[in-house]
């Protein structure tokens, strides 16, 4: 009998310690185009009487968060070296939330993967639920190519892609470089493909992209394409028959 409450009592203060934090992990979509930042959030609930803390110094070395990938063929991926969430800090009887962009800290071509964060705290670890998502290539529109400003021997090519989401559609602009292999992702919003998303070049160093939206809204966007620069300038709301 005394055996058996002893027992009991250890395994009572074991579930008491893992259930300390609370863990949920969760992701904007079930799918993302190839480029595109895949923001995981972790949610971590301290119940304990005490302060948890993970860093890459002092005391918080003491505790370890980690976020675990693998293929759905059950590959796992290494992380690059860092710490994803940066320090964390959650004091007791309160929650915060941490994210990270799985793209900096793992290489994701496209396929499906899973993912799960994993805390270690005095040797016990806690995970969260494991999800499942997938990286797309998107389904191309066209694609234009154009010589670098300032660099005679490379070339860009811009390509206009769309993926389904949420009952609509988004329109992406992928910037590839050649030959140094640069690429980069610019998401341009919903797009109705009635009429199709058209680039025109105003100069060397700059692109507009005009689209759809909705029934009565199209956008277009000014992009500056330079040697170390290529992102949105300005954004123009236009009604059909201004853009007509």
């Amino acid at each position: 009998m005394k055996k058996t409450l002893t027992v009991t009592v250890l395994l009572t203060a074991i579930i008491a310690h893992a259930n300390v934090l609370g863990l949920r992990g969760t992701l904007p979509h079930k799918e993302f185009v190839t480029g595109e930042a895949i923001a995981y959030t972790l949610k971590i609930e301290n119940h304990g009487a005490s302060a948890f803390l993970s860093d890459d110094y002092g005391e918080g070395l003491k505790n370890k968060v980690e976020i675990r990938m693998m293929t759905r063929s059950g590959t796992v991926l290494e992380c690059k070296e860092g710490i994803p969430f940066g320090e964390i800090l959650v004091l007791p009887d309160t929650a915060q939330e941490y994210t990270a962009d799985l793209t900096r800290w793992f290489t994701l071509p496209v396929g499906n993967y899973f993912v799960q964060a994993v805390i270690t705290r005095d040797g016990d670890a806690v995970a969260a639920r494991m999800l499942d998502f997938a990286i797309v290539s998107g389904l191309e529109i066209g694609t234009v190519t154009r010589a670098v400003p300032g660099e005679d021997a490379a070339t860009r090519d811009y390509t206009l892609l769309y993926w389904p989401r949420d009952d609509q559609e988004i329109l992406f602009l992928r910037m590839t470089e050649s030959p140094s292999g640069l690429s980069q992702l610019i998401q341009l919003g919903n797009v109705v493909r009635h009429i199709t998303p058209t680039i025109a070049f105003p100069s060397k160093s700059t692109l507009v992209v005009t689209h759809q939206a909705s029934q009565n809204l199209y956008i277009k966007t000014t992009i500056i394409s330079e040697h170390s620069r290529f992102d949105i300038l300005d954004r123009e709301h236009l009604s059909p028959s201004k853009e007509d």
